[in-house]
């Protein structure tokens, strides 16, 4: 198996999201705050060396269904260009997007892991 890599912003204080996460607000009331730097219209030269480092260095994504069903509707596609398994009860075909396909893993975390 590869090295499994966690990407992830947090404040200082320890959230990763704002409260009330939902379909209209998918990191919560005021989560995205959290994100800015990715999304600046003039972001910091080093934001950006940082940013490009991140998605070259993806192979593939595992994320839980929740994550799935708020995210999708805002990203349009896999939210890298690459491979995504999503961690569910609920068995799914495959669904094929611009950049990669999401795949639907219902046996657990660690077959996600292995097919990531």
């Amino acid at each position: 198996m590869g090295t499994v890599v966690l990407y992830k912003s947090m404040s200082l204080d320890g959230f990763v999201a704002g409260p009330d996460i939902g379909a209209e607000h998918p990191m919560g009331k005021g989560g995205m705050r959290l994100h800015e730097w990715m999304f600046t219209d003039r972001p910091d030269p080093r934001d950006t060396e940082v940013i490009a480092a991140t998605f070259a260095s993806v192979g593939a994504v595992v994320v839980g269904k929740r994550t799935f069903d708020v995210g999708l509707p805002h990203w349009q596609d896999t939210p890298y260009p690459a491979p995504t398994f999503v961690l569910t009860h609920q068995a799914r075909d495959e669904l094929a997007m611009k950049s990669a396909a999401f795949t639907f893993v219902t046996a657990g975390i660690e077959t996600a892991l292995k097919s990531a």
